[in-house]
């Protein structure tokens, strides 16, 4: 997982390379990041290679070289089998795993902090942190975060 800082120098050398179609050097990083330091430059562009981001080719002034982004980790959980909401079941174990991946991460998802305690009917408590999939249109029943006039 990257630091801020190593998400943001990544970003500044993939804009970088875009614009100009070779890699920057640790000063042009420093500089386009508004920092005075390679040095943490030049901490953050190994820890990006370390993790698979970048390529240094030794013995260049321009040696970064951008690779594709690193799969990341998918996380499961054992799915044990299924559990009655209403009326009993038999309770046969099943082996299985969920890929809670596809449940959390993906295009246009973010985390909100809830305040309030307006949704505790449907399990959403004051403090917790909920995952929202950002999209225009909603459907019944669907619980939706809404932007009032751009503020609220």
């Amino acid at each position: 997982m990257l630091t801020a800082g190593q998400h943001k120098t990544l970003k500044f050398i993939r804009k970088y390379i875009d614009r100009h179609s070779y890699s920057p050097t640790l000063s042009e990083i420093a500089v386009g990041r508004g920092l005075s330091s390679k040095g943490s430059m030049h901490r953050d562009v190994q820890a990006l290679a370390a993790g698979g981001y970048l390529k240094l080719l030794p013995g260049r002034k321009r040696g970064i070289q951008l690779i594709d982004e690193p799969a990341q980790a998918v996380l499961t959980l054992p799915l044990l089998g299924r559990i009655a909401a209403g009326k009993p079941i038999e309770a046969i174990p099943d082996q299985d795993t969920v890929n809670l991946t596809d449940f959390v991460m993906g295009q246009n998802r973010y985390c909100l902090l809830v305040m309030g305690d307006s949704m505790i009917g449907i399990g959403i408590l004051d403090g917790d942190t909920v995952i929202v999939e950002g999209r225009q249109t909603a459907n019944d029943n669907d619980i939706v975060v809404a932007l009032i006039d751009n503020e609220d």
